[in-house]
């Protein structure tokens, strides 16, 4: 049956290569022949969720840009007048970077950290935003303690996020471009596919398949791709999640695609929101005099 399920994802993934990207809107697959191009998808996910969380305050406070990349977040948040922009990611390569585009370090501070720790003091920050990473967060558990241990009493978590039951949520659009192929297919079947379409004549490569001397790499998935990459965590499990934590949820609204909009009632069904929401936007605050059981927690 693998064989089978390999040889229809592989011909229809072969199919669509050719057309583009299926018609879908933008908002719901990443846009990235070229790093310029990414940039540009990057820049419309993080534009749109500063308008969802227009009603929160960045002026003046001390910003943590959770899985920060090459600091583009920051840099915006500086400019809308933070008074300082703290950037965590695990790639040092990419900090690298971040830090030769702002070489004084006057209000920016771009910082290595680790699965499971925020390298900052508690009770220093007054924001985290983790917009397009959740999903990549390995131990969801403990990184919620870690936001609370560095909010300030008062503080939020700002987060834009898509579930796992997202359209092109097997982060593998660009090589397998078949709407909820993690659905529809096992994890060995999407990770043998991928190998055999990126050695295909026909593949595209793009910007990331070639390592810094240009040279075109080449490194086959393990059966279990998603494997330190992705979590699975569905919309309803981190709602779970958030249930037994000391966060008030202060916000929290599934946003359907552009195309779906007329009929967002559908929405309040779970199968629906889990599989027909393109991203959801949470504010987690930090009450400012906790409660005993809060402080418990």
């Amino acid at each position: 049956m693998s064989l089978v399920g390999e040889s229809i994802c592989y011909t229809v993934s072969r199919f669509l290569l050719t057309k583009d990207l299926l018609g879908r809107s933008r908002e719901v697959a990443r846009v990235s022949d070229t790093q310029r191009e990414f940039e540009g998808w990057r820049e419309e996910c993080i534009q749109r969720s500063m308008t969802a969380f227009a009603h929160i305050p960045v002026a003046g406070k001390t910003v943590l840009d959770f899985g920060c990349g090459g600091g583009r977040l920051a840099r915006m948040l500086c400019e809308h007048g933070a008074a300082k922009a703290v950037g965590v990611d695990l790639n040092e390569e990419v900090l690298r970077e971040a830090r030769d585009l702002d070489p004084s370090g006057s209000r920016m501070e771009f910082l290595l950290g680790s699965e499971s720790a925020i390298p900052v003091p508690s009770g220093s920050i007054d924001l985290v935003f983790c917009l397009s990473v959740l999903e990549h967060v390995m131990d969801v558990d403990t990184i919620l303690q870690e936001w609370w241990r560095v909010l300030r009493p008062g503080g939020h978590v700002l987060i834009d996020w898509s579930g796992w039951h997202h359209p092109d949520a097997s982060h593998l659009d660009t090589v397998i471009p078949i709407p909820y192929a993690q659905c529809l297919f096992h994890e060995t079947t999407l990770s043998r596919t991928a190998v055999r379409i990126k050695r295909s004549s026909f593949y595209r490569p793009r910007f990331w398949d070639y390592d810094p001397n240009g040279a075109r790499r080449d490194l086959p998935m393990g059966d279990r791709y998603t494997e330190n990459f992705l979590n699975k965590m569905s919309i309803r499990s981190f709602n779970e999640k958030l249930r037994t934590s000391p966060y008030e949820v202060t916000h929290y609204h599934c946003h359907p695609p552009s195309w779906f909009q007329a009929l967002r009632f559908l929405l309040v069904i779970p199968f629906f929101r889990e599989h027909l929401t393109s991203f959801v936007t949470y504010v987690l605050t930090k009450p400012e005099s906790p409660t005993a059981d809060t402080q418990r927690r």
